[in-house]
C-alpha cells in the first residue's frame, strides 16, 4: 500500500511540475555582452552572448552560443538578436529560455536557432 501511495504522489508531483512549462514571461533586458571566440576551423566564428535580464521577481543571467560553420552550414547556429528593452520570452524549462521571434525576421539559410541557457537565477524579495 505504501508503494502505491508513493507512486501516486510521485505522479502528481511530476504532472504539476510539467504543467508549469512552457510558460511565457515578460523579461526586461538590461545588459548584453557579445564575445567572439575562435573555433578550430575559423577565427572568431563563435559568438557567446551573455544577457542580464529580470522580471518583477527574478534576476536572470542568460547565455547563448552561436557558431558559423562555412563547411557545413546545416550545423551553424544563431542566437536571437535584440537590444536592451522589454521582450516576451518562453521559459521552456527551469534552465532554458527562448525569445519570441518572427521567423521571417531571420533569414539564416539552414542555420538553427540556439536557446538561451539560464546560468544564474536569483529570486528578489519584493519591496512594498
Amino acid at each position: 500500500m505504501r508503494y502505491l501511495l508513493a507512486s501516486v504522489f510521485a505522479l502528481v508531483v511530476i504532472l504539476v511540475a510539467a504543467a508549469q512549462y512552457p510558460k511565457t514571461i515578460t523579461l526586461t533586458v538590461t545588459r548584453i555582452t557579445r564575445t567572439d571566440r575562435p573555433t578550430p576551423t575559423c577565427e572568431n566564428c563563435t559568438t557567446v552572448t551573455k544577457v542580464e535580464a529580470h522580471t518583477l521577481t527574478t534576476n536572470y543571467a542568460l547565455t547563448c552560443e552561436a557558431t558559423l560553420n562555412f563547411d557545413h552550414p546545416d550545423t551553424s547556429t544563431y542566437c536571437v538578436q535584440f537590444e536592451t528593452g522589454v521582450y516576451q520570452a518562453v521559459m521552456v524549462s527551469p534552465a532554458i529560455l527562448e525569445f519570441v521571434e518572427d521567423d521571417s525576421a531571420r533569414n539564416t539559410g539552414k542555420a538553427h536557432r540556439s536557446a538561451y541557457t539560464i546560468s544564474v537565477e536569483e529570486t528578489i524579495a519584493k519591496h512594498q
